[in-house]
């Protein structure tokens, strides 16, 4: 029978210095929203115009409604935006005048699930509460009411209500502003939930899954709240998103080559713009915060250290970071049932128990400190059955200790204390 064993030790098993430098870019004039992997470096590119809309797909309880703030960046300006208001009047057959629409409104880039624009307005303080509908305990259904107008990129206008969603199916209705050519749709999350995301464009009428199911950092362009000269306004960022569910520490005036995850473990954060835009700023160039690195948190539980060590504007859109993985919280070697250190606490030896329940084989044991230094190497011979081998020669230095042992696809981690 297979079996999961499962560590939460979130200290180093490597060291940044010896990390990956990578390169994740947004093309020419910033015109690319870029999806990336950790684990493999996996990316994947989409035009920003390709989509209008973006419905969450996560689960059954989310109901996050965003708009594209995505805009391509020419001449020293930022291209057309696409536009969302609040209609005055819940009436579908009202015709809507656009020179009455006056508050715009933005995605809050914390939430994928209550942070779109279509949810602003909402009640903070009620969790069936999504701002462009509520929950119906009656009905089990979200019933939405409101109408919304969208400037698109060319100039034309849309209005938009969301009727509700029906257990998984989100359903809405658009038109033009006077209620010509008015087109129904649905969307079922369940045929994009891998992605957690649904794309609808108006230009095509048609919704597209978000381009790759594993992705944990998004580059793209965003509106938030920027402060210049005394005024604060929304201005569209070159930056960094998380996606649902990865967590993201942020550690400032430091060393990244030496920064310490233990120390801002507690400070790991669901909001999805902990990265963001900030570690870069325009100063005749583009100028990078050197003292600066982030602590991801990624869906399969792995902790990776990143520090940006270049940022190409939008020549290039390219950004560049170093890439360091310094533990897993999950190992897994199928072929073991059981595992244990003994003694732990351990002074100059101690013993790793484990029943091996395939052919014979030799794993790879690897002790690291906490900073991520390898200082031991140490061949595991294994036999079918209960197995006992000794750890030798540990470290004279007291204090903690991360004990990684690997197949050749498969890896487990596990603290190991010398005092």
């Amino acid at each position: 029978m297979i079996r999961t064993i499962l560590f939460t030790v979130l200290l180093f098993v490597s060291q940044l210095a010896f990390g990956q430098e990578v390169t994740v870019s947004n093309g020419f004039g910033y015109g690319q929203q870029s999806f990336y992997l950790l684990s493999d470096d996996n990316t994947t590119s989409i035009d920003n115009e390709s989509w209008d809309i973006a419905f969450t797909a996560i689960g059954l309880q989310d109901a996050g409604i965003h708009i594209n703030e995505s805009a391509n960046f020419s001449m020293g300006s930022t291209g057309a935006e696409l536009e969302v208001y609040e209609a005055p009047t819940t009436n579908w057959e009202d015709a809507i005048d656009e020179t009455m629409l006056t508050d715009r409104l933005y995605n809050d880039d914390k939430s994928w699930t209550y942070g779109g624009a279509f949810n602003q307005g909402r009640n903070p303080m009620d969790p069936f509460d999504f701002g462009w509908g509520k929950y119906d305990f009656m009905t089990n259904m979200v019933n939405g009411g409101k109408i919304f107008a969208v400037k698109l990129r060319n100039g034309s206008w849309k209005k938009i209500q969301f009727q509700g969603i029906i257990i998984t199916t989100y359903n809405f209705r658009y038109a033009d502003l006077d209620g010509s050519n008015e087109v129904t749709q649905s969307i079922n999350k369940t045929d994009y939930e891998n992605g957690t995301m649904a794309f609808f464009s108006f230009a095509t009428g048609e919704v597209i899954a978000a381009p790759q199911d594993k992705w944990d950092l998004l580059f793209t362009r965003y509106a938030t709240s920027v402060t210049q000269m005394g005024m604060t306004l929304n201005y569209v960022v070159t930056g960094v998103l998380s996606r649902n569910g990865v967590e993201i520490a942020e550690a400032k005036d430091i060393d990244p080559a030496t920064v310490d995850f233990t120390t801002y473990q507690d400070s790991l954060s669901a909001d999805i713009d902990v990265i963001g835009f900030d570690w870069k700023s325009f100063q005749g160039m583009w100028m990078l915060d050197e003292n600066r690195a982030y602590f991801v948190k990624d869906m399969d539980e792995t902790i990776w250290k990143i520090n940006f060590t270049s940022f190409e504007g939008s020549g290039t859109g390219n950004s560049v970071f170093n890439k360091g993985q310094l533990a897993s919280t999950k190992g897994t070697i199928d072929a073991i049932n059981q595992f244990a250190i003994s003694p732990n606490p351990a002074q100059s030896q101690t013993q790793i128990v484990f029943d091996w329940n395939t052919k014979p084989t030799v794993l790879n044991g690897q002790l690291f400190n906490v900073q991520g230094q390898l200082l031991r190497n140490y061949n595991i011979q294994t036999n079918n059955g209960l197995n006992a081998f000794t750890l030798n020669n540990l470290p004279t230095a007291s204090g903690i200790y991360i004990l990684k042992i690997s197949d050749n696809n498969q890896s487990l981690v596990s603290k190991l204390v010398i005092e």
